[in-house]
C-alpha cells in the first residue's frame, strides 16, 4: 500500500515498478503477486475517486461563487441611459 501511495505523490516511483514486479514474482509467486497488485490498483482507484469527487465539488462551488458574485455585481448597477 505504501508503494501505491508513493505513486500517487510522485510518479518517478514508477521507475521501480519492473524491479518490484520481478521481486514479487520471485519471492511470492504469481497468485500472491496478483493479489498485491490488486491492492495497489484498489488504492489507486480510491485515490482517483476521491480526487475526482473533490475536483467536481470545487468546480461546482467556484461556479456558484462566481455566478452569484456576478449577479450581485450587475444587479446593483444602474441601468444604462441612452443619450
Amino acid at each position: 500500500m505504501g508503494y501505491s501511495l508513493a505513486v500517487s505523490v510522485k510518479m518517478n516511483v514508477l521507475l521501480f515498478s519492473p524491479a518490484l514486479l520481478l521481486l514479487l514474482l520471485v519471492r511470492h509467486g504469481i497468485p500472491r503477486t496478483i493479489g498485491y497488485l490488486s491492492i495497489c490498483a484498489g488504492v489507486q482507484v480510491m485515490i482517483l475517486t476521491l480526487t475526482v469527487q473533490l475536483s467536481c465539488h470545487l468546480v461546482a462551488y467556484w461556479n456558484k461563487i462566481t455566478h452569484s458574485n456576478l449577479r450581485q455585481k450587475y444587479d446593483v448597477l444602474p441601468p444604462l441611459s441612452v443619450r
